[in-house]
């Protein structure tokens, strides 16, 4: 008995020991630069799957586009033309409708874009057409085509009038009310191979922000379509660099300032007004750019950074490779800000499924991990509930 009880307390020690050096390993590292004083602190929470979360399937096919949300209504198109509504609130499916094909021709099946205004849902998959459904009941309204096929995010300006970036390089505002272009911009694209899909837009009061040719910014006055500037990535990063890599573009705006990166590593930081190219970084490989408190929060393969926008340079940095599982790498990032309890909330979630909490609270980060799924392919934010979308199916939070 008295050798059981040693034997015990052996192993004990032998696990406290275990637990504190991965807290230790995952503890707040200091950088050389660094301005902001705070630790991570692994809080001991784990939930599972089966207390939190129910999984629906939604569709057969693969889901194509990012869920476009309204209200508890979610809305995805799957790859096979189905586009699908999704209520949270009473956790069922709404509708399924199809998209009729016979007169699209051939198109990209691998694009699908949605936007919701004023009750009306505007899809594009790939093909010269715009279409326009009935948000509530689900079926097609009308249909527009555009000269070349619709490659971008499509932007709600106001009153029915929707603006589409092409392949042929229109940038086109579409009055929905009056059946006519609002204006136009036209540039001649380089390669029709350059333009690509997957940059995010972005619109703001009083000018519209895209990417042309695959190497260029462009600011467009909102209500005219009028250039206000355009910057070449080419002659401020590379040919290489910019050829291969832009079509991960994502941008962010602090102040008066852009913030773009690209999936080469480079942040660049440009004059929002100007144009001009401020400073750069490299931080390769990057999955993810957020901006929270005019701070920037970063995602790597097994990193959690976080940057101030003033030079780029890092305040703080949490690792978290004693965590992952082998082969396993941070895929993707959300934040949410808590007004009532002023904490901030930072989701990472891996490519194995797992998902990271960070809870961050008068400069104290607490951890927690919660597996989900190996298959999630998107992470959204409903009523400061997170919920999950894989290749066919929702897992949305009961709680």
């Amino acid at each position: 008995m008295i050798l059981f009880f040693t034997n015990r307390s052996l192993i004990l020690k032998t696990i406290s020991f275990s637990i504190k050096f991965v807290l230790i390993s995952i503890f707040f590292i200091s950088c050389s630069n660094t301005h902001y004083t705070g630790k991570l602190v692994n809080n001991g929470k784990i939930k599972h799957l089966k207390n939190n979360y129910v999984k629906t399937k939604l569709t057969e096919n693969k889901i194509l586009s990012e869920p476009c949300i309204n209200g508890s209504n979610i809305y995805i198109l799957d790859h096979k033309g189905f586009l699908i509504a999704f209520s949270l609130s009473d956790q069922k499916i709404l509708w399924k409708s199809k998209i009729l094909a016979d007169d699209i021709g051939q198109f990209n099946m691998m694009i699908g874009n949605i936007i919701y205004d004023s009750g009306k849902l505007y899809v594009s998959n790939g093909s010269q057409f715009l279409f326009v459904f009935d948000a509530m009941q689900g079926y097609e309204i009308i249909r527009k085509k555009f000269p070349s096929p619709i490659m971008h995010q499509i932007l709600v300006k106001q009153d029915d009038k929707i603006i589409v970036q092409t392949s042929d390089g229109h940038v086109i505002s579409y009055d929905f009310k009056n059946m006519q272009n609002d204006w136009i911009y036209c540039k001649e694209v380089k390669s029709i191979s350059q333009v690509f899909t997957d940059s995010v837009s972005i619109l703001g009061q009083d000018f519209i922000l895209l990417t042309l040719n695959g190497t260029e910014l462009l600011c467009l006055e909102k209500s005219s379509g009028n250039e206000i500037w355009k910057l070449d990535l080419e002659s401020n990063i590379g040919p290489l660099k910019v050829s291969l890599f832009l079509h991960d573009m994502q941008k962010i705006i602090i102040e008066d300032f852009l913030f773009i990166l690209l999936s080469s590593g480079d942040i660049i930081k440009i004059d929002l007004h100007s144009g001009q190219k401020i400073s750069s970084q490299n931080f390769y490989p990057v999955k993810s750019l957020k901006n929270f408190g005019g701070k920037i929060f970063l995602l790597q393969d097994n990193l959690f950074l976080m940057l101030n926008p003033k030079d780029l340079q890092v305040l703080a940095k949490f690792d978290l490779l004693n965590l992952l599982k082998k082969k396993e790498v941070l895929n993707s990032m959300l934040g949410r800000f808590d007004e009532i309890n002023n904490k901030l909330y930072f989701y990472v979630l891996s490519n194995k499924g797992n998902l990271f909490e960070f809870n961050v609270k008068n400069s104290i980060f607490l951890l927690s991990q919660q597996k989900i799924s190996k298959n999630i392919r998107n992470i959204f934010l409903h009523r400061g509930k997170i919920h999950f979308l894989s290749n066919n199916s929702i897992f949305y939070n009961i709680n």
